[in-house]
């Protein structure tokens, strides 16, 4: 019965129902309750005998507490993930743009004369792209996605109260008045919104050809700020073939 009762509590606490107690006061409250009536009922008993029992007694109410709060913890998850989602995918597809279309302007030629010769000795090429650079640019890609996920882990006790009541949904009053859960919710968050993008990049790498072309054809098509180029000569598109092979490189580099 009692720990259906702390069962009940937590489910209670994780839908927002709690009367405004978090679930570790619930949950201390039935536990001091516990260990302070086995003392009551226990003082005829030897005391070794006593002891004994009620160290079993607080282990296992300690087990039960924390199974309970990653109960709650949980439930607060997957709401949070369930807005976030659709942040970290374009996490993900920012540090790309970032890192990887824009760090192929490296290797973008000069313009050259009209009716000019598309190859020259000064003309880059990707051969000519130190290693140094290229380990450049995938250390950036990584540390970008490393400084997001740290970012979105910390959303729920940083972020404005608007956007922390976007996230948090059903489960905000839960959160707001628990500093405690929140440092909770941060540490599981950080190994889930770091779980998602895993499976975004092994998607990416499952089809790395895919991947690497869809790379190519935005480097080759776009300008660094994002907007449409239109070439109106085979020579024009040619120039900016090496950049967008050098991405789609570069790409392939970081996911492997």
């Amino acid at each position: 019965t009692d720990r259906a009762d702390i069962t009940l509590g937590g489910r209670v606490l994780a839908e927002g129902k709690a009367g405004g107690h978090t679930l570790q006061d619930l949950l201390q409250t039935e536990f001091d309750k516990l260990v302070a009536e086995y003392n009551d009922e226990s003082k005829l008993y030897s005391q070794r005998v006593v002891i004994d029992h009620r160290d079993r007694l607080k282990a296992e109410l300690f087990e039960l507490y924390n199974s309970t709060v990653k109960v709650q913890c949980n439930v607060i998850i997957k709401e949070v993930m369930r807005n976030l989602e659709g942040d970290v995918h374009e996490l993900v597809d920012g540090i790309i743009r970032t890192h990887i279309w824009q760090n192929a302007n490296i290797l973008r030629t000069a313009e050259l004369p009209l009716g000019g010769p598309v190859e020259s000795p000064t003309t880059p090429t990707v051969s000519d792209i130190s290693h140094e650079e290229v380990c450049s640019i995938v250390k950036a890609f990584w540390k970008g996605l490393c400084e997001g996920t740290r970012t979105m882990a910390t959303s729920v006790s940083t972020s404005q109260d608007s956007v922390q009541r976007q996230l948090l949904g059903r489960c905000y009053g839960v959160v707001q008045a628990d500093h405690s859960l929140q440092q909770m919710i941060s540490g599981q968050l950080n190994v889930a919104v770091a779980t998602l993008i895993k499976k975004r990049l092994e998607t990416m790498a499952s089809d790395v050809a895919g991947a690497m072309h869809k790379t190519f054809e935005y480097v080759l098509n776009h300008r660094p700020d994002g907007s449409i180029k239109l070439f109106s000569t085979p020579e024009g598109l040619q120039k900016h073939y090496r950049p967008a092979r050098f991405a789609g490189l570069v790409l392939a580099a970081c996911l492997f």
